[in-house]
């Protein structure tokens, strides 16, 4: 259900953000906290082209709620590195491409850490 409902945000996003084809940022972050306590989650993204670290920030998640930050990022290839407060690292390689008008998923389930990401054509 979730998984529909985050591909119904990411798909409106690529109309408007993978059109453009710009190198502005456009891309954001989606951390759902499914867990029943507060979770820390640090979030850093380093581009494979330049190694410049393009975002790098920490939020505190309420249990069962979610929360977005826009433009957290700009078309390329990152190297995404997710840390939560017990701990569990977990390592993504976000393709983003021409299209930064992409979702990146951070779902804490109670039993894992869940990375993925929207695509665009």
């Amino acid at each position: 259900m979730f998984r529909r409902e985050f591909f119904g945000v990411v798909f409106s996003s690529l109309l408007s953000g993978c059109m453009a084809l710009s190198g502005e940022a456009g891309g954001f972050i989606i951390m759902d906290n499914r867990t029943t306590s507060v979770q820390d989650v640090s979030v850093t993204l380093v581009d494979q082209a330049s190694q410049e670290t393009v975002f790098d920030d920490t939020y505190s998640i309420e249990p069962d709620s979610e929360r977005r930050i826009d433009d957290a990022f700009n078309g390329g290839v990152f190297e995404a590195e997710v840390t939560v407060n017990n701990g569990e690292t977990k390592e993504y390689e976000l393709g983003v491409g021409r299209c930064p008008g992409i979702g990146f998923l951070v779902r804490i389930e109670p039993d894992e850490l869940i990375l993925d990401q929207g695509v665009c054509d």
